[in-house]
């Protein structure tokens, strides 16, 4: 949804009126409501993280013609790295990677924010954070609410207010016709494991992934999106290792962008659109 929600704006329309075709996925973001043998509050349901999320975009890729252009943006980009850094991407499949807002390296909100700093102090003791959490959604309420409110006029002020004070985002670039579709499918459900291991790997100016064991020498080339204003994850210290490792990579960086701009910015095309299709061509 948030790679269309902004409308003629998005990149998916982008590629789809140059001729592409265009999958979306969202894998393990929905309800679990009508699996077959467990019920949604089953730990088995929601014994997954990222590294096992990543797995979902192989299979997924099995029930489409190659070869592929694969993009992600933020817990996306993730799993698309933990694929690349483990070799699991088949360079006949996917001959092409975007990563928007690439999430390698933590930023500096992690430290600063005190919503992150209280996630962590309760994820110091494993059984408080169960306590808290349970084993299977974590904050299952916030879908139920989501499926509740999100027709009433003031569901967008209300998502918007509450990014604001945990994220510090703004919509100072966004489309402000597109802001009302923007938040409506969001949030989404995650697992507690998941939100887990985001706390337990992903840490201010550190990679979840070994710096000791470099990427493979052959990969797919790279097309990255960043921003200046994104302190959620760190840009600098993901292009510093992409050069330092010999990746071939394009970046378009923007001081004025933040983590969510690189989606929903109104100038986006203007300033990707171009170089992106020439990437997809060459």
């Amino acid at each position: 949804m948030a790679f269309l929600s902004a409308g003629y704006d998005s990149l998916a329309y982008l590629l789809l009126k140059n001729g592409h075709t265009v999958y979306l996925g969202n894998n393990r973001g929905g309800s679990v409501d009508d699996h077959l043998r467990e019920n949604s509050l089953s730990s088995f349901n929601w014994n997954f993280t990222v590294t096992d999320m990543a797995l979902d975009i192989v299979a997924m890729a099995q029930y489409i013609d190659s070869p592929l252009a694969l993009m992600g943006h933020s817990q996306g980009t993730a799993q698309i790295l933990h694929l690349l850094h483990n070799n699991w991407l088949d360079k006949d499949t996917f001959k092409r990677l975007i990563l928007l807002a690439p999430a390698l390296y933590g930023g500096e909100i992690l430290e600063k924010s005190i919503f992150f700093k209280l996630l962590h102090t309760l994820n110091c003791n494993g059984k408080i954070f169960t306590f808290f959490f349970g084993r299977s959604a974590f904050m299952p309420i916030l879908m139920v609410l989501h499926r509740w409110t999100k027709s009433l006029p003031g569901y967008t002020t209300a998502s918007y207010m509450v990014f604001h004070a945990l994220f510090h985002w703004n919509d100072r670039l966004w489309n402000a016709s597109c802001k009302r579709v923007h938040f409506q499918a969001s949030p989404v459900y995650t697992s507690v494991r998941c939100i887990k291991w985001w706390l337990d790997e992903f840490k201010c100016n550190c990679s979840f992934i070994d710096e000791r064991v470099p990427f493979p020498a052959e990969m797919p080339p790279i097309f990255a999106v960043t921003g200046g204003k994104d302190t959620i994850v760190n840009n600098r210290l993901f292009m510093n290792r992409m050069q330092r490792e010999g990746v071939l990579l394009e970046n378009i960086h923007r001081d004025e962008y933040s983590h969510l701009d690189v989606l929903w910015s109104r100038d986006l095309l203007d300033v990707v659109g171009t170089r992106l299709l020439a990437f997809l061509e060459e």
